[in-house]
């Protein structure tokens, strides 16, 4: 089979990794001193360290401002990972707005002169944004400061767009500890991050699809940044990146409005792009499309009808590659930029078209005659990929290809895949039904359908959106998103285990069950262990069932039943304690919350009620026994 891999090789060289070129800095090449390229004579004032004129590699100060470059500090060992410099923002110092300026450097002389190390600048594509930060000790408490990152900017500050601006704010309820918020998207912070310790962001961008996620992670055991231990906690994720202006990468922002903070191991890196379609040649699965960042995966049920459409310019020559296998991300980048993401060297692979290849030792070329679809065979479980190639004089690879399209046919017996989401403190984590079975649909929630939900560490699933929040009160839950199950403050990135799994369907929809088994409260070193099972669409309808805890619990505030939260009326507080074994509860309204709350420690339980029954999916009735 190498013999086939090898003419297409000639055919398409490997080159380099995208347009955009990738960037990272670690501070050490720099002389201690302001990050600025220009020569003091010609800006009084500027405070530009001698040895970084002409070589501060791209950056500046804020509209090319020397007078607001950030500071390189020398300091052995105490950099993120151990590393000697890092980049100081702080108005205390001089040093506000630092700020690389990828398309400015790449489009006019400002690279060349400031020893950029870059030539162009990210516009389409996956990237990864990412930066170690560290708030030092007290320096909260002089005001916030900012993680930016914009969509257009210019020297001259006649085109601006911002993308992302992630604030770090002081918590005066937790001295010596700050919350984290994208202000583009704006939800609750996150909270508990602490003064002097590193941090990593990442911004995960995909430009062609103009989507952005953002996370946030701190160092496991190894107290080392960047390995596999790292504790996750999502910000936001799918959020618009660009909403107005190019969609682009066009700077990298470090600002301070008073507070002080560190910077080490910036990158800007590229993401395994896969091939999108295009006017020549074009492929899809049900008419499903994919993006640079992602590729097109479909997976679906046994018997689920499934059709491959493929569209080219009529005429040209063309045939598709199928292989048994999952598609790949940058198997192949090709001279003209084109990703080959169908492995081209496994045993499986054969050629649509059929007959002997004529192309590379691979393909039949035959004359693409503008569209045509391909039912595919969905009677049984399937695993397969495909990729068009259509012949193009006008492309520098004399060819086009199209994205690969993937498809998974799934049989719908067992209970799916359990899924162990590794949460940090005060996290969560978005969950499909589809991830937990091919053939799970939806589950109804107070009378909407949901195809998706949120897992969070502190207890509770969620609706629409998902929650850090590690203050449970009875207003956020009637309030706030529709939820169900029970809230505190949790500890599961240290103690307990969550799982969520799919069990079948018990007639009035998909049963899912999320398990939290001895969870504790937080910073006891594992007291208060608690277990209980949300169960949706179970045989009892909507339950927080199997309910424990181990009389060890302190003072933590908690919260426990479903709510409709701003979407729902709100009737007051519940007493589960006071109703156990009391048969069905009335409620007024469908949509009340029935909600329960002790702000001095765990619920009230006095009964021994280990579960909460919702046999109507809503608030209408509840049973406590």
């Amino acid at each position: 089979m190498l013999s086939k891999l090898l003419p297409l090789v000639v055919v398409a060289v490997l080159a380099n990794f995208g347009v955009a070129q990738d960037w990272t800095d670690g501070f050490e090449a720099y002389p201690a001193g302001y990050l600025c390229y220009q020569d003091p004579a010609l800006v009084p004032g500027a405070p530009c360290a001698l040895g970084n004129i002409g070589n501060s590699g791209g950056w500046d100060g804020w509209f090319n401002n020397p007078l607001e470059s950030g500071l390189v500090i020398n300091n052995p060992g105490m950099g993120s990972n151990g590393s000697d410099q890092y980049m100081d923002i702080s108005p205390g110092i001089g040093s506000q707005d630092a700020v690389q300026p990828f398309k400015e450097n790449a489009l006019s002389g400002a690279g060349a002169a400031s020893g950029a190390p870059y030539t162009s600048h990210a516009t389409s594509g996956g990237w990864a944004l990412s930066a170690d930060f560290q708030i030092p000790v007290g320096g909260s408490a002089l005001g916030a400061v900012y993680f930016i990152f914009n969509n257009d900017y210019n020297n001259a500050g006649t085109a601006t767009n911002w993308s992302g601006q992630c604030s770090m704010i002081a918590d005066p309820a937790n001295p010596g500890q700050y919350t984290i918020n994208d202000d583009l998207d704006p939800g609750p912070a996150t909270a508990g991050w602490v003064e002097g310790e590193w941090y990593r962001i990442i911004a995960d961008i995909c430009l062609d699809a103009n989507t952005c996620d953002i996370t946030l992670y701190s160092a496991g055991s190894d107290g080392v940044l960047g390995t596999a231990d790292d504790m996750a906690t999502v910000l936001t994720t799918g959020r618009v990146y660009a909403a107005g202006g190019p969609v682009e990468i066009a700077c990298l922002d470090l600002y301070s409005a008073g507070g002080q903070l560190f910077y080490d191991n910036m990158s800007l890196t590229s993401q395994g792009p896969w091939q999108i379609n295009n006017a020549v040649s074009a492929l899809d699965l049900n008419g499903g499309g994919g993006s640079a960042c992602t590729g097109s995966h479909l997976t679906a049920a046994v018997g689920t009808p499934v059709t491959m459409n493929s569209a080219g310019a009529a005429g040209n020559p063309f045939d598709i590659a199928v292989t048994f296998a999952n598609s790949v991300p940058a198997y192949i980048t090709t001279a003209g930029q084109q990703q080959v993401n169908v492995d081209i060297n496994h045993s499986s692979l054969f050629n649509l078209n059929g007959g002997a290849p004529n192309f590379a030792g691979l393909l039949r070329l035959l004359p693409h005659p503008g569209a045509f679809s391909f039912p595919v065979p969905t009677a049984g479980p399937i695993l397969a990929s495909a990729q068009q190639l259509v012949l193009d004089a006008t492309h520098a690879d004399a060819f086009q290809l199209s994205q690969a399209v993937e498809v998974d046919i799934q049989g719908c017996g067992g209970t799916g895949t359990p899924f162990s989401p590794a949460l940090p403190d005060d996290g969560n984590v978005l969950v499909t039904l589809q991830s937990l079975h091919p053939c799970a649909l939806d589950v109804t929630f107070y009378g909407t359908t949901y195809t998706e939900f949120y897992i969070g560490s502190n207890g509770d699933v969620t609706f629409t959106a998902g929650s850090s929040d590690f203050t449970a009160t009875y207003g956020e839950w009637a309030t706030m998103m529709p939820r169900i199950g029970f809230a505190a403050d949790l500890e599961p990135n240290n103690y307990g285990v969550i799982t969520a799994s799919h069990n079948g369907n018990t007639g009035a929809g998909d049963w899912i069950t999320i398990s939290y088994a001895n969870v504790t409260e937080w910073g006891t070193t594992g007291m208060g262990v608690t277990s209980y099972n949300i169960e949706l669409h179970g045989p009892n309808g909507h339950e927080i069932g199997g309910f424990t805890t181990d009389g060890t619990w302190g003072v933590t505030s908690t919260c426990m039943g479903m709510s409709n939260g701003s979407l729902g009326t709100d009737p007051g507080q519940a007493s589960f304690d006071a109703v156990a074994g009391s048969g069905l509860q009335a409620s007024v309204n469908a949509s009340d919350c029935v909600v329960d709350a002790n702000v001095g420690g765990m619920i009230i339980n006095s009964t021994g009620f280990t579960s909460i029954q919702f046999p109507l999916f809503d608030g209408s009735a509840y049973l406590v026994q």
